[in-house]
């Protein structure tokens, strides 16, 4: 997936079939969706009217096989509940009704969300057409389409901001453009000015960002060789097939800060501004059979020469926090938590290393940005979950990307 923090995956049924229906012309923003009934299935079986009498309406577009959309319903469920009569989200998925209530009722996250769920439809997907979700369509009460986004402008400021009354200005969500991935980008990319494919099949080839499309690698054999073609890459996953692997969390990597929203979207940028200013689409003819050495250095070649710097891991003494212990299991045993030190490097200032592996052990609770914002208030959270830390150094690998200049 290529959205933000996985978003941007292709619904498996694509554009919903309209075989059997009246043509419905879809929506865009400043349009007026007319009053509309849907049939709500859960969390109980009742008629909606769309868009809601004053209030702001969210469509929530989104599919079970799509983790990142799922995993937002509790989020959504939390918004739900502090605004009140003043929102209604109503979440939306062409899926059955018995895949959509087996798959709540299994998965504890969401069993006891809330929301309506819409199931089934055809309706709401022909006015908002979509491929990727999750989709978002926001509406005021009068039905008037004020944005059609990606889910991360689902935000409680952006909601307080639109029933104050203000117009959004929000970039349009674009994901209709078809591409398999078999014809070459150069092709492809008439936007671009490039309408031939070169007689010369060994070429490197860069182009901008394009927001309609999946971010995908697709590979396709070829005479003589193999094309290889990134859609909308993010230079971390090209840096990661040259080096073997990219960090996902800035404190394993040694670069220049106008570098790092390359290998890592902002926590403050949204998805598709970060998708148009820092990723690209790539492509490239690799003669014979692929060999990924040459696939990996051909790619190195092509990043080091299209940003101006040098790539390479290297195992440098850097400071770590280390942490030692049992832990403090939860009552439940079946929600232990378990040792996620990867995903808390997100928010740590330096790599976190446990001694030994904790695989096994629970803690009371997961630490929070403000309890990994320095050694301190880490160590705070370390004693009160069993555990003990300490700031020392160790030689870890580390990826140096330095200027050429």
């Amino acid at each position: 997936a290529g959205g933000p923090k996985g978003e941007g995956t292709p619904s498996p049924e694509g554009r919903p079939s309209t075989a059997g229906y009246v043509t419905i012309t879809p929506l865009e923003v400043g349009d007026i969706l007319p009053p509309t009934s849907v049939q709500v299935s859960k969390p109980s079986i009742k008629t909606f009217a769309v868009p809601q009498e004053g209030k702001l309406t969210l469509l929530y577009f989104w599919h079970t096989t799509c983790t990142n959309c799922w995993g937002k319903l509790p989020f959504l469920n939390q918004l739900q509940q502090k605004f009140g009569d003043k929102l209604q989200i109503i979440t939306v998925t062409p899926e059955s009704f018995v895949r959509v209530d087996t798959f709540m009722r299994r998965t504890k996250k969401i069993s006891d969300n809330r929301l309506p769920v819409v199931v089934q439809d055809t309706l709401l997907n022909q006015r908002f057409p979509h491929v990727m979700v999750s989709h978002v369509a926001w509406l005021n009460e009068a039905g008037k389409v004020l944005a059609i986004t990606w889910p991360d402008y689902i935000t409680e400021a952006n909601i307080q901001y639109l029933l104050a009354g203000n117009s959004p200005g929000w970039r349009v969500k674009a994901d209709l453009v078809e591409y398999d991935g078999q014809q070459p980008l150069l092709s492809f990319n008439k936007a671009a000015g490039y309408n031939l494919v070169p007689e010369q099949p060994s070429y490197v080839f860069w182009s901008k960002a394009n927001p309609g499309l999946d971010a995908k690698l697709y590979r396709a054999p070829v005479q003589g060789g193999n094309r290889i073609t990134f859609i909308n890459a993010a230079y971390s996953s090209l840096i990661g097939m040259a080096v073997g692997g990219c960090p996902r969390h800035t404190n394993l990597i040694q670069a220049p800060d106008s570098m790092l929203p390359y290998l890592i979207r902002p926590e403050n940028m949204y998805y598709d501004d970060w998708l148009i200013r820092y990723t690209s689409c790539f492509e490239m003819f690799v003669p014979g059979r692929p060999d990924e050495a040459l696939v990996g250095q051909k790619i190195k070649d092509a990043v080091e020469s299209r940003l101006g710097v040098r790539i390479q891991y290297d195992s440098v003494q850097t400071p770590v926090w280390e942490i030692s212990g049992t832990g403090k299991p939860l009552n439940d045993k079946k929600e232990t938590i378990r040792n996620r030190v990867y995903d808390w490097n997100f928010h740590s200032p330096v790599p976190i290393v446990f001694i030994p592996a904790l695989a096994k052990s629970g803690f009371g609770e997961a630490p929070l940005p403000t309890d990994l914002a320095s050694f301190p208030a880490f160590e705070r959270w370390c004693l009160r979950n069993n555990l003990s830390a300490r700031q020392t150094t160790r030689k870890l690998r580390i990826l140096i990307i330095q200027s050429k200049q």
